[in-house]
C-alpha cells in the first residue's frame, strides 16, 4: 500500500502508537459505541456500565504500594472495578514473561471476585502465541480454556464494524487496519480467471506470464484466511514419504483427516485450485467407503506405486462454485461445517 492510499501507513505500525490512536478515537461517539457493543457481543463485563472515554488510560502503570505489576496497554477504571486491555497488533509479537500472570495478580488484588474476567486481549486472528496465552492463563487461574475464549477478541472482527463510518479519522484507521491485518478483498482479474480455467499451453509461456505469481499468491492468501484465520486448523507439514503437494490445513475427525488445501496435483486433475479432501487419518493409503453426505459429490484421488510418495487415497469434494465467486470463503466454510458434522457421526 502506498502512502497516497493511507496516511497512517508507517505511523500505526508501532503498537504503542496504534493503541494511542485507537484510544483517541474513543472520543468519537459512534466509534466508542461500536467498541462497547463489540466487547458486549461476546462478554458481559461492560454491559449496563456507565462508561465514557475519559475512563480509559493508555500505558497505565499497575502499582500497588511498592509492588509493580507491569504496565497495561489500555486500562479502564470503573471505580470499584478495574479492567485491563492487552493489545497486540502484530502476529509475531511475543508475550512478555509477565503476561498474563502479572495482570492476573494485579486484578486479583483490586477486583477480588472473578478477577480473571477483568482481563481482555485484542489480537490479530493469526496471532502466533495464542496457544501459549491460553496455557499460561489456565495455569494461573480457575478460568479454564473453554472460558478464556470469551476474554480474547480479534481486531479483524472489530474493524469490519467500521466499514461505513464517515469520520475521516475513523475511516483512515479502518483503511489502515484492512491493509495491516490483511483483510483486503481477494479479487481476480480477467487474465487470472482465464488461467484458473486453463493452465495449458507452452510451459515457457506459462512461466513467463506475469499474472501467474500474483494469481498463486492470491489463492494462497485465500487458503490461509480460511484454514488458519477462520477454521484455525493445523497446517500440514511434510513428513518423509508422506504425500503432500502444495499448502494445506487439516483437522482430525474420528478416524478421518479432513483437508483443505492448495494441492497442485488435485488442481491439475479436478480443475479446482482449492480442494476439500477426506482420507484415513492413521493410514492415508487405506481405501474406505465413500461418505454419504447430502448434496456433496466426491471424486476419487489416488497416488499409487509412485517412487516419490507413499501410496495415498482420498475422496475429493466436487465444488459447485469457483474461487472467483464473491462469496467463495463463506460458501466453502459452510460446506466444511456440513462435512464436519457428518463425519463426526461416522467411523471408517
Amino acid at each position: 500500500m502506498s502512502l497516497e492510499k493511507n496516511i497512517l501507513l508507517n505511523v500505526l505500525n508501532q503498537e504503542v502508537v496504534f493503541e494511542e490512536y485507537f484510544c483517541n478515537l474513543l472520543k468519537e461517539e459512534k466509534f466508542f459505541n461500536k467498541f462497547i457493543d463489540f466487547i458486549s457481543s461476546k462478554n458481559d463485563i461492560l454491559k449496563n456500565k456507565n462508561i465514557n472515554y475519559k475512563m480509559f488510560y493508555t500505558e497505565y502503570n499497575l502499582q500497588i504500594k511498592e509492588k509493580n505489576f507491569g504496565r497495561a496497554d489500555i486500562f479502564l477504571d470503573l471505580g470499584s472495578e478495574k479492567i485491563i486491555f492487552e493489545i497486540k497488533n502484530k502476529v509475531y509479537t511475543n508475550l512478555t514473561h509477565k503476561q498474563p500472570e502479572m495482570y492476573l495478580d494485579y486484578l486479583k488484588k483490586v477486583n477480588k471476585k472473578n478477577f480473571d474476567t477483568f482481563l481482555l486481549f485484542i489480537l490479530p486472528k493469526r496471532y502466533a502465541y495464542e496457544e501459549l496465552l491460553h496455557d499460561r492463563w489456565s495455569n494461573k487461574s480457575f478460568y479454564y480454556k473453554e472460558n478464556i475464549k470469551n476474554q480474547i477478541f480479534y481486531w479483524e472482527d472489530f474493524v469490519k464494524t467500521l466499514k461505513y463510518e464517515k469520520n475521516p479519522f475513523v475511516k483512515a484507521f479502518y483503511e489502515f487496519c484492512i491493509y495491516w491485518f490483511d483483510m483486503e478483498s481477494i479479487t481476480f482479474t480477467k487474465d487470472e480467471k482465464n488461467q484458473l480455467i486453463n493452465l495449458k499451453g507452452n510451459s515457457m509461456q506459462i512461466i513467463e506470464n506475469e499474472t501467474l505469481p500474483t494469481l498463486l499468491a492470491k489463492i494462497e492468501r485465500c487458503l490461509i484466511r480460511i484454514g488458519s484465520d477462520k477454521l484455525k486448523w493445523e497446517q500440514i507439514s511434510s513428513k518423509k514419504g508422506e504425500y503432500i503437494s502444495g499448502h494445506s490445513y487439516h483437522k482430525k475427525i474420528n478416524s478421518y483427516s479432513l483437508v483443505l488445501g492448495l494441492d497442485y496435483d488435485m488442481w491439475s486433475e479436478f480443475k479446482q485450485p482449492i480442494n476439500i479432501s477426506i482420507s484415513n487419518y492413521k493410514d492415508s493409503s487405506e481405501h474406505f467407503e465413500k461418505p454419504n453426505i447430502n448434496d456433496v459429490n466426491f471424486e476419487i484421488f489416488e497416488i499409487k506405486e509412485n517412487s516419490t510418495w507413499n501410496d495415498f487415497f482420498a475422496y475429493v469434494v466436487q465444488l459447485d462454485f469457483s474461487i472467483d465467486d464473491e462469496s467463495f470463503e463463506d460458501k466453502i466454510i459452510e460446506l466444511i461445517k456440513r462435512i464436519e458434522k457428518s463425519l463426526k457421526t461416522k467411523t471408517n
